[in-house]
């Protein structure tokens, strides 16, 4: 009995040896390294401007699109209603480089709304159909959102836009009779950051 009680005594002590050494041997054997210098994150100035209903001379003379009491009409004529676009223009006042996003989006008008296959939109002098640009979520709570516009902003670069919208020609009557379509163009600016975006969002009335 006394026997066999010392040799458990001393198998726990071998086990106890053993542990102590392998936590000596890994604190011994074990390298930590820090980095040698701080590291510095430097937040740059960040602002994209806007400003609409203004014309390529600077003045105010645009206007709201408004589709009131209107009709299906060629391109030549859906043009000739806006003589002056709804123009708009941003600017990055900054030294952070911006890229940005131009939608289109649409909105409960209260009434039938009007379905996007029947509208054409000009967009910086050239007409397109409004579903030929890519959907997306809406922005603000819209019915649907389109994506007119994708590019970029370099530091003290401005962009104008400028756009008309009608009712395209081969819609009949019975698409489009007591219609309401209501909408607000949306921008988005992102910095162009690595890491860290972050995300500013501009409504136009």
């Amino acid at each position: 009995m006394r026997l066999r009680y010392s040799i458990i005594l001393l198998i726990i002590a071998i086990l106890i040896t053993i542990t102590v050494s392998l936590g000596s041997s890994y604190a011994f054997w074990y390298y930590g390294s820090t980095q040698g210098e701080s590291n510095n994150v430097v937040v740059g100035c960040f602002n994209v401007t806007f400003k609409d209903r203004f014309d390529e001379n600077d003045a105010i003379r645009s206007r709201d699109i408004n589709l009131l009491n209107t009709y299906p009409v060629s391109d030549e004529k859906g043009i000739s209603f806006m003589s002056v676009p709804y123009t708009i223009v941003i600017k990055n006042v900054c030294d952070v480089d911006s890229n940005y996003d131009v939608y289109l989006e649409q909105l409960e008008s209260g009434g039938v709304d009007i379905s996007s296959d029947y509208l054409r939109l000009e967009l910086n002098n050239n007409s397109y159909n409004l579903t030929d640009f890519e959907s997306s979520d809406p922005l603000i709570n819209g019915i649907e959102s389109r994506r007119l516009y994708t590019g970029r902003l370099n530091s003290n670069e401005s962009k104008m836009f400028r756009f008309r919208m009608w009712i395209k020609y081969s819609a009949t009557i019975k698409d489009v009779a007591n219609t309401i379509y209501n909408g607000k163009v949306v921008i988005v600016n992102v910095p162009t950051i690595e890491e860290g975006n972050s995300y500013g969002n501009v409504v136009l009335n």
